[in-house]
């Protein structure tokens, strides 16, 4: 996070204190091996709401959108041992939407996670965000004339709450301004 916040022009320490007293969460996932004509899915399209999530996966199987290319999903290869750090709804609204949880980077974006014909998959992900009551915004450096607040602000605790109405748009759809 140290140089995520650098790439910002904030300092390294930005927002330190509260990201070490923050939440980070831990889900596993195994999705069975499944057969091409299989009615199973794996996890639908999302965005994820911490400031980053950090993959890792025992074979290929999450998707990401790419905007750029008719909205295709494409496959991110796996590659062994390797992290995939995403960048999640958080550090959009924190970045002004200088880092986007939408749009298309290898390791970023929309993303949705497949089952395989091949061989059961595994999957770790860790997610990196404030204390549940603990606003996040757009960092007030980043805010100016030319770039106006996109964002309003919000905290894990309303993203859980936002969940259970199962509302249409997503997420961070919700929180532009």
């Amino acid at each position: 996070m140290g140089a995520i916040v650098e790439s910002l022009a904030l300092s390294p320490t930005y927002l330190r204190n509260k990201l070490e007293q923050g939440v980070d969460v831990i889900i596993a996932n195994k999705y069975p091996q499944s057969s091409p004509s299989s009615n199973m899915l794996g996890l639908s399209s999302h965005t994820d709401h911490s400031f980053i999530t950090i993959l890792l996966e025992n074979m290929s199987g999450l998707e990401i959108m790419d905007f750029t290319d008719d909205n295709a999903w494409k496959s991110v290869p796996a590659t062994d041992g390797a992290l995939k750090v995403l960048v999640g709804n958080h550090l959009e609204v924190l970045s002004n939407e200088l880092y986007n949880s939408n749009s298309y980077s290898i390791l970023n974006g929309r993303h949705e996670r497949v089952p395989s014909p091949l061989m059961s998959r595994a999957s770790v992900g860790s997610f990196l965000s404030l204390a549940m009551e603990d606003m996040v915004e757009p960092a007030t450096e980043l805010v100016d004339e030319d770039h106006p607040e996109r964002y309003s602000a919000s905290s894990l605790d309303e993203y859980m709450k936002f969940l259970s109405f199962k509302e249409e748009k997503s997420y961070i759809e919700s929180l532009k301004i």
